[in-house]
């Protein structure tokens, strides 16, 4: 995806996950990608735990679960769509 930073950070808010556009900010397209290839492929504990730790460092806050899960879904219900 050829996706700015800005195009991303608005997907996100119109998707109602203020949490992950915080987390993602530096986050373009390509990005989003890859993020969502760890999500499916990778060493889920591990990702989680990394994405809990740049969450509490980048935003001061745990990252939200839930909010997590909605975004895995709606990224892949947008891949299966296009």
């Amino acid at each position: 995806s050829e996706w700015t930073k800005e195009q991303v950070a608005d997907w996100l808010m119109k998707h109602d996950l203020p949490q992950m556009r915080e987390l993602l900010k530096d986050c373009d397209g390509r990005g989003l990608l890859y993020l969502n290839h760890y999500l499916k492929y990778g060493d889920l504990k591990l990702i989680l735990k990394s994405l809990h730790e740049d969450a509490v460092q980048r935003t001061g806050r745990s990252l939200s679960f839930i909010e997590l899960a909605r975004f895995q879904s709606i990224l892949n219900e947008r891949k299966r769509s296009s």
